[in-house]
């Protein structure tokens, strides 16, 4: 037999071949061994990729039975249909199941609700089944609800279960009635219940020192886990861009960030739905170019429970004459003319579609982060960015007796949005820790450059003296897989908060989980967001507001490693 139909044998064995392996020759113990255990190994290692949470015993699927009204009921009212509520988790590897890259995910069922389609992650989502009583309710009712992934790793991975959820007629008052079936809440619903030693979405875990809580809700020891499989965290690794899922921008009315296939999932806005990478800059928004490439150097692993690596973006001469724009050179349009000769952050040039101008990034600053790969997760890496256009005056602080005057609240000449000055501040964190798998956040100083090119901005096109600049900006990006959110508030209490486009009048903007994911544990691509704002001091858009999301591959070793310091200089408005 040759190993093919080995394979075939394994992998259709059924129950009852364990009796007939029992009977095979004593030559043949070693593949009967392999006929009779395999199959079920198989099927353990693919456990993992997706689980039903939320319902007692029917983690991968089986019979939940409840009452109309009773607890499991979720409505909580006598209405003739009992409304289940639960999770579905993709990829939560543990002890006897690795987990993988997924491929495809799918769900479905009447009378499912949630996040359909699922996006493609590693995390847990919470649904709600509706399933109404038969006969007005004097019949019972049932729906099945199925949950597939696949993995993209070969050989393939497959996991599918079902889940059978039965709603009887309720014979007497709700109040006198005792729950058919014991159903728990939904693990990560920010509450310690029953049956759960913490919650990983409470503000306070509940886990004793050097424990995390895991997708169970129960406390276990943490865990450093290394960023590239099998490799040391000290170390220098590579992010580069892929193409990602489309996603609405911030121009959308509707499902803000949230997935998409067409612009009537964004609110029928035309533009709004757009394959990641992309970036906003409040009216504008256009695809970013494949080929972005991160390069950050861990020079000693952090330990548990915390698990934060200290991550630096290396710049190298930060005061190097800016190749890719030799048209700065004497021009006061200009911001600056030095910038890194040795970037960690790269971003191919760009055309802007439909305005015929031509773009380029350049490092100006090394940059600085954060890796945290504790399993579970402990972190809590969300960028928060609220700005204030009014000017602080050199202390970068209002309320002393450096503020200077109060300037109109406006774009004229002497308004507030006519200068650059202003101030931003920067919080890390939304109190809960964040979801499972390998966050990271870089912070890096940039500038970009827009301008009208004469060869039409093919690749490795400057910007020079004959040719005409539209706009040069110096950002603060910061991208982190946790989340982020930037806007305008008075933070001095003189009425003037920004003063120019900010985020298209709309703001502050969040961007959370799932349009952004942290790196499997095992492996694989992870989507990161920057939120951001920029006080340019000129028009048309004066003070406004940025946002870009970018899937990055699985990080990959760079060798050597790199050295990298990096002391980031204060400044202000940020």
């Amino acid at each position: 037999m040759n190993a093919d139909a080995i394979q075939r044998r394994m992998d259709t064995a059924a129950p009852g071949d364990a009796k007939r392996c029992r009977l095979l020759g004593l030559g043949l113990v070693l593949g009967a061994t392999l006929l009779c255990l395999v199959p079920r190994a198989h099927a353990q290692a693919n456990e993992c990729l997706v689980a039903f949470r939320g319902l007692s015993g029917a983690e991968k699927g089986g019979k939940v039975v409840c009452r109309d009204c009773d607890t499991c009921d979720r409505d909580g009212v006598k209405d003739n249909k009992c409304t289940f509520q639960f999770d579905i988790c993709l990829n939560q590897g543990d002890a006897s199941c690795t987990a993988t890259t997924l491929k495809t995910v799918k769900a479905k069922g009447k009378g499912l609700t949630g996040p359909l389609p699922l996006p493609v992650d590693s995390a847990c989502h919470t649904f709600t089944a509706t399933v109404p009583l038969k006969k007005n309710g004097r019949k019972k009712g049932t729906t099945t609800i199925t949950a597939q992934a696949v993995s993209s790793t070969k050989p393939t991975r497959h996991d599918i279960d079902k889940l059978i959820l039965l709603c009887n007629p309720q014979p007497a008052t709700c109040a006198s009635t005792t729950p058919t079936t014991t159903t728990l809440p939904p693990c990560g619903n920010g509450v310690i219940d029953p049956g759960e030693q913490c919650d990983p979405a409470a503000s306070s875990s509940g886990c004793p020192s050097g424990q995390g809580c895991n997708t169970q809700c129960q406390c276990v020891q943490v865990s450093c886990d290394p960023i590239v499989p099998g490799e040391p965290i000290a170390n220098t690794y590579q992010l580069s861009g892929v193409v990602g899922p489309k996603l609405c921008t911030a121009r959308a009315t509707t499902n803000q960030f949230g997935a998409c296939a067409t612009d009537a999932d964004c609110g029928g806005r035309t533009g709004t739905c757009l394959q990641t990478p992309w970036v906003t800059a409040d009216g504008i928004a256009f695809p970013f170019p494949l080929g972005i490439t991160t390069t950050f150097t861990v020079g000693a692993a952090d330990v548990p429970p915390t698990c934060e690596h200290a991550a630096c973006l290396g710049c190298g001469n930060p005061n190097a004459p800016c190749a890719g724009t030799p048209g700065c050179a004497g021009n006061p349009q200009c911001v600056t003319t030095t910038c890194c000769d040795q970037p960690s952050f790269i971003v191919p040039n760009f055309l802007l579609p439909g305005l015929g101008l031509c773009v380029r990034v350049d490092q100006v600053a090394c940059g600085v982060g954060v890796v945290n790969s504790s399993n579970p997760q402990t972190g809590d890496n969300e960028v928060v960015k609220m700005a204030d256009t009014s000017d602080p005056g050199p202390d970068c602080t209002y309320g002393t007796g450096d503020d200077p005057a109060a300037k109109p609240c406006d774009t004229s000449a002497g308004g507030a949005g006519s200068d650059p000055k202003g101030k931003v501040v920067r919080t890390i964190g939304n109190g809960t820790p964040d979801a499972n798998g390998i966050q990271y956040r870089f912070g890096v100083r940039i500038l970009a450059t827009s301008w009208t090119d004469n060869q039409g901005c093919p690749p490795g096109a400057t910007f020079d003296a004959d040719e005409s600049l539209i706009t040069q900006l110096v950002l603060n990006a910061e991208l982190s897989t946790a989340g982020a959110t930037a806007g305008f508030t008075d933070l001095n209490g003189d009425g003037c908060a920004l003063a120019g486009a900010g985020f298209t009048g709309a703001g502050p903007v969040t961007i959370a989980p799932p349009s952004v994911q942290p790196v499997p544990y095992a492996g694989g691509i992870s989507q990161a967001a920057a939120a951001g704002v920029a006080l340019s001091g000129s028009g048309p858009l004066n003070d406004l507001g940025f946002v870009a999301i970018v899937p990055n591959g699985a990080p990959t070793i760079v060798t050597p490693p790199q050295s990298c310091t990096c002391t980031p200089a204060p400044g202000c408005p940020e």
